[in-house]
């Protein structure tokens, strides 16, 4: 078979490969698109009490709570910086922290609207990077972080929502 012929044939071939392209290309968008919109994929244990990354890490050692098991009751700790949670996805224990990772669209002007966004969703800025158009948001509280990340879901400001975790440390051997 010599060059022409090959290059005929790719050429037919061609209208093949670009489909199973743009198919691969809309379920990778669909999958990160569902990854972005599910605010609820750690489920904190309200009554965990974790001082310190250090008490976190002995805390994530331990075989991980299945979703029924972690107890729901709010405690009196709810002003901690850090809590045990329970990734639904991998079914392994991260420490969960008060801070939200919020992607917003180009052309939101957030400097202008982040008072706003502030008092509505009770939070405040941990830290901005513009160029990146991602703001760190706290919480004050443990127990607001489900009802404002689906709240900040549904906002059309915002690409994704996601609680920043710690999901494992390297320590010394």
């Amino acid at each position: 078979m010599d060059i022409k012929q090959r290059a005929m044939k790719v050429q037919r071939n061609v209208p093949k490969y670009i489909g199973v392209v743009i198919a691969i290309v809309v379920l990778l968008t669909q999958s990160s698109v569902a990854e972005r919109s599910t605010p609820t994929r750690y489920v904190i244990d309200q009554t965990s009490s974790v001082t310190s990354i250090e008490d976190g890490a002995i805390q994530m050692g331990k075989p991980a709570n299945t979703p029924s098991s972690i107890r729901s009751s709010t405690s009196s700790d709810n002003q901690a910086e850090y809590k045990m949670a329970l990734d639904k996805e991998t079914g392994l224990q991260v420490i969960a922290t008060r801070v939200i990772e919020v992607k917003y669209k180009e052309g939101v002007l957030i400097d202008h609207q982040l008072g706003a966004i502030e008092s509505t969703y009770g939070l405040t800025k941990h830290s901005h990077f513009p160029r990146l158009r991602i703001i760190f948001l706290q919480t004050s509280s443990f127990s607001q972080i489900q009802s404002v990340m689906e709240a900040l879901s549904n906002d059309h400001r915002f690409e994704s929502v996601r609680l920043q975790v710690i999901e494992h440390i390297n320590t010394p051997r």
